[in-house]
């Protein structure tokens, strides 16, 4: 009777054990052959190759890249016809550096028929005048295109000097005629092109025949003050100008018929 138990415990675990594969190998089939959920595509253009500030756009830049369409760029082109027009022979040039397999956006590029890199990089309103500058007021060369800075100006006045900031956040477009925001370190130049509104133009204009011009660099995020510091003149500096070269001695020596002051060394 032990043995028939026994045989009869055997063949129940195997029975079980069977069952059990059967139904995970039926599991795993019915996964495998599970209908995947279908991703929408969009074909945008990207750029083939690494393009630069003021390059322009040709087909020969130009990429096909299936986006997700749920996460289209806003801005991007699906069409080359609306980003050279329909001959291809749109003008258009690059507003700031594009990876190679990066997305081409309306906010990358220039207008259509943009001339050149300048207009295409001025904010609307905005009007561009350059500036001469030296490797003092120039912040040693230290200043590049796609800077911040405040301008200063330094005048004379009735018994001394004054300093005050005429203008405060301005954005530099170019150094010389060298308008990429990619360029680091030092640099002397002799001009820079900055961004103004027109009445800020003229008052540089206006400033420019008053006295010295220098670029005061703004860190990153700093924020604009709600009113430019009041001006600093001779007076503030009280107590720093150099002392009052004392009167030489002198001596009074006769010669004969004629005196002469001699000074003392």
């Amino acid at each position: 009777m032990k043995i028939v138990a026994l045989v009869v415990m055997i063949i129940g675990v195997a029975l079980g054990g069977g069952a059990a594969y059967h139904a995970w190998t039926f599991a795993t089939a019915q996964r495998m052959n599970a209908v995947q959920p279908e991703v929408l595509t969009a074909r945008i253009l990207v750029a083939r190759q690494r393009l630069g500030p003021g390059d322009r756009i040709g087909t020969g830049q130009l990429a096909w890249a299936e986006w997700p369409a749920a996460s289209v760029p806003s801005g991007a082109f699906g069409r080359v016809e609306a980003l050279l027009g329909q001959k291809g022979d749109v003008f258009r040039v690059v507003t700031r550096t594009i990876e190679p397999g990066e997305p081409i956006l309306e906010t990358t590029v220039s207008e259509p028929g943009g001339r050149n890199f300048l207009e295409a990089v001025l904010p609307r309103g905005m009007s561009a005048f350059s500036i001469p500058i030296d490797s003092v007021s120039g912040v040693s060369g230290f200043v590049n295109p796609g800077d911040r800075v405040d301008i200063l100006l330094i005048h004379g006045v009735t018994g001394g000097l004054v300093s005050r900031v005429i203008l405060t956040d301005v954005i530099i477009l170019a150094t010389d005629q060298d308008a990429n925001t990619e360029m680091r370190g030092a640099r002397l130049a002799r001009t820079v092109t900055v961004a103004v509104k027109t009445e800020d133009a003229q008052r540089l204009s206006v400033a420019m025949g008053m006295g010295r011009l220098s670029l005061m660099l703004r860190g990153l995020g700093q924020t604009t003050a709600e009113e430019p510091p009041a001006p600093v003149d001779s007076q503030n500096l009280e107590g720093f100008a150099m002392p009052e070269t004392a009167a030489a001695r002198e001596v009074r020596v006769r010669r004969g018929a004629v005196v002469e002051s001699v000074p003392v060394r």
